[in-house]
């Protein structure tokens, strides 16, 4: 499982394929399109509430340690092709609806704790270079590993310190590029369309 996880087709035909993520951009396009179009119209209930936190949280839940099982046991009870294949399907799109669950709960006021913990101002630098971050992450991880010279035994503790840093590392460049990048192009779109709206 683990050498399939990061051999080269894996990537080139499941991670890095478009159409594999079809599913979650569905979903987050038509979440998006009811907040900006419905969000008035969006009503809900003590009841509604609990029912969807609880429905998002076993869905998130059940993707994050559906593989706990194929993983622990090295293989040993690996998942059937026909189970591999329904999780494969589905993880993603299930994940994006538990997280768009969290943003529209959240934006019609049944966010509780939640809210008021992703509204913590820190986040909110952090959310500005979360896009660039995922852009350039990917780089960041075959620079990282692409220049290693001997194998690599990866315990947790050195797994942990590899995503530390590598985080750290990406949030930095992230930063650099949207002071060169980003943000000379939202000031220039700005400029652009207030002379546009002048005329």
């Amino acid at each position: 499982m683990a050498v399939g996880l990061y051999s080269k087709s894996y990537f080139e035909n499941y991670y890095e394929a478009p159409w594999c993520r079809i599913g979650p951009y569905i979903v987050g396009i038509v979440t998006g399109y009811l907040l900006a179009a419905q969000r008035d119209r969006i009503k809900l209930n003590w009841s509604i509430a609990t029912i969807g936190w609880l429905a998002a949280t076993a869905v998130a839940l059940a993707v994050i340690f559906g593989l706990h099982k194929d993983l622990e046991n090295a293989g040993e009870h690996a998942m059937s092709v026909a189970e591999a294949a329904f999780y494969n399907a589905l993880a993603s799109t299930a994940w994006a609806v538990s997280i768009c669950w969290v943003i529209v709960a959240c934006a019609t006021g049944w966010g509780g704790f939640v809210n008021s913990f992703l509204s913590w101002s820190p986040f909110v630098v952090l959310g500005r270079l979360s896009y660039l971050a995922y852009l350039i992450h990917v780089a960041v991880i075959d620079v990282y590993f692409g220049n290693q010279r001997t194998l690599l035994y990866f315990t947790s503790l050195h797994f942990a310190m590899c995503f530390v840093g590598i985080i750290v590392v990406t949030y930095m460049f992230s930063f650099v590029l949207m002071l060169a990048l980003e943000s000379p192009m939202i000031g220039l779109e700005k400029v652009v369309l207030h002379q546009r709206t002048k005329i």
